[in-house]
């Protein structure tokens, strides 16, 4: 019995739903962090900045596969990539002095990385080489980059949420269209302010979507 609306219909004043009930799945733990990997201290310039300790030694953001079935992620807290093989065993692709949140893998192999701290990187897998890309928009820094996606034409879409939220709605979403220039997007809906987080794009383009905390 379900409250009426799309996909029910009425039978003596109930509401029937027409749809199966959802299948129940199980889910179990592909991998984790190994204890050799684990951070023992949060960094300090973290602490000072009002972020709290990291009791796990890590702390995972922004998976994404490669076409060989490697699972990237990044560890926000220590600024860190890790490689996850397709057995489950973990490996450090990088490591530098940032803030790693997102990851998109362009269509060359190499992993572009939204980072609150330093702005649009990438990543060479082969050599565990991290480059900027985009810091800025118009000489001024970013809020702070979330997380980050690939159009089909190549163009980069990234949101800049800081700390922004629905409160202070004052987060941008940028494209990115290497190696030219980046612009910040007039959403109709927020007038070019937002709280925008975690984003998509449509794969023809057709509409994107970024996710408001």
């Amino acid at each position: 019995m379900v409250p009426g609306g799309a996909g029910s219909r009425h039978q003596g004043g109930v509401a029937v739903s027409l749809f199966a009930p959802p299948e129940r799945i199980e889910t179990k733990v592909f991998a984790e962090v190994p204890a050799k990997l684990r951070k023992s201290k949060t960094p300090p310039e973290r602490l000072a900045a009002g972020k709290g300790p990291t009791p796990a030694g890590c702390f995972l953001e922004g998976p994404a596969f490669d076409r060989e079935g490697n699972l990237y992620v990044v560890d926000l807290a220590f600024g860190r990539f890790f490689k996850i093989t397709p057995r489950g065993e973990f490996h450090v692709a990088a490591e530098y002095d940032g803030e790693p949140n997102g990851i998109a893998i362009h269509k060359d192999g190499r992993l572009f990385v939204a980072d609150h701290k330093l702005g649009i990187l990438a990543l060479d897998p082969k050599s565990g080489r991290v480059t900027p890309v985009v810091s800025r928009y118009h000489q001024q820094g970013f809020k702070g980059v979330n997380d980050l996606t690939f159009a089909m034409n190549g163009d980069l879409y990234f949101t800049d949420q800081g700390q922004s939220d629905l409160a202070d709605p004052s987060g941008c979403v940028y494209r990115y269209t290497a190696p030219r220039r980046s612009e910040r997007l007039r959403l109709p809906l927020h007038r070019g302010r937002c709280a925008a987080a975690a984003c998509e794009l449509h794969p023809q383009s057709q509409w994107f979507g970024a996710k408001q905390n």
